[in-house]
């Protein structure tokens, strides 16, 4: 299940790209709630520096009896209450009070407002979350540019193109919010601990927090020659660089990637790049309006288009001082698993 894409195009015939509206910041994450020590958490266990930020943070809390619950399964709910109250405090906003009826009702309400959750999403909010579904939350807690990358992650063994939220996974692991385990795997589909969602938590909250992983790309990958990124070509296609333009396809799909020195914001490069295809090809079929995406787990901005009988999708994505333009395209009805699998192994250099 993917969540929509957040669009910043106002209009589609001016394809003006619109700044969000000032927020609070993450300088509101500050101590707000004085803690008191549970009885369940020991001053030695690994989690317990983590209860206690976020507990004085204001984003998670105990349970009744007076325990805090460290190994027990975090629901949906939870989650969700989480992952709004951490948005309504870094936009300023009341947080989300249970004082309703169910008590999370005011907490979805406003995820589906800010746009962390979509309506329909989930059937059962009482459902325990899956790891996957933790990460596609608290991922969109936060603005993206808040996310900032400390982290080259370049392949979860167990997280690819099929995994649920795979886009936000990876966004949270390369700005050292997920560490994952020592066996290099995400574990997407179990469900995770209310210890583990404090962790993560402080981290999402308090950069100075966020860990640093060493993280190895796909066998047998290539690298650009100004070395900005490595991919990994699948078997039987033909791929050739060209100066800073990289070409791979197969089977009729077909993938090209431009660097370019970074002169503009990422709006404005992909406004560019959309410009040159309208001055190339006369007009442009959208398929899908330029918007803030994820792309490797990087901010990007995206757009659709269609030229002939094969469908475009374009990813902007800025790398440290290069601009990046990957320009994915397939025919109708084609397989995708072995461009998906190649999207999949691309891996943005620091």
């Amino acid at each position: 299940m993917n969540r929509m894409l957040r669009s910043l195009s106002a209009a589609a015939l001016s394809l003006t790209l619109t700044a969000p509206a000032l927020a609070a910041g993450m300088s509101s994450f500050s101590p707000s709630v004085t803690y008191t020590p549970f009885p369940d958490v020991a001053d030695s266990a690994w989690y317990a520096p983590y209860v206690r930020q976020a507990v004085e943070l204001g984003l998670i809390n105990g349970k009744s009896g007076g325990v805090f619950d460290p190994n027990g399964k975090l629901t949906l709910a939870e989650a969700i209450n989480m992952a709004a109250k951490t948005c309504a405090i870094y936009e300023g906003d009341p947080v989300p009070t249970t004082d309703c009826q169910p008590w999370y009702q005011n907490a979805v309400n406003y995820a589906l407002e800010q746009g962390i959750l979509t309506r329909g999403e989930y059937k059962d909010y009482t459902a325990p979350a899956t790891r996957a579904d933790m990460a596609g939350l608290f991922a969109w807690a936060l603005p993206a540019t808040e996310l900032t990358r400390i982290n080259r992650i370049g392949d979860l063994a167990d997280v690819d193109q099929n995994t649920d939220y795979a886009s936000e996974i990876y966004l949270l692991y390369s700005a050292g919010v997920l560490t994952g385990n020592e066996a290099g795997t995400f574990q997407p589909e179990n469900t995770i601990d209310r210890a583990s969602a404090a962790a993560i938590l402080t981290r999402l909250a308090l950069p100075e927090s966020r860990k640093t992983v060493v993280s190895t790309g796909y066998a047998g990958s290539v690298e650009s020659p100004d070395g900005t990124y490595r991919i990994h070509v699948p078997q039987g296609w033909q791929s050739s660089f060209s100066g800073s333009t990289f070409t791979a396809g197969g089977n009729g799909q077909k993938v090209t990637i431009t660097t370019a020195d970074r002169t503009q914001s990422l709006d404005e490069a992909a406004i560019s790049h959309l410009d040159g295809l309208v001055n190339a090809q006369g007009g442009v079929n959208l398929t899908v309006q330029p918007g803030y995406d994820l792309f490797r787990g990087l901010t990007a901005v995206s757009f659709g288009y269609v030229e002939g009988n094969l469908t475009h999708a374009v990813y902007v994505v800025e790398n440290g001082t290069k601009t990046c333009t990957v320009d994915l395209a397939w025919p109708e009805g084609a397989d995708l698993t072995a461009l998906l699998g190649l999207v999949d192994s691309f891996d943005l250099t620091m």
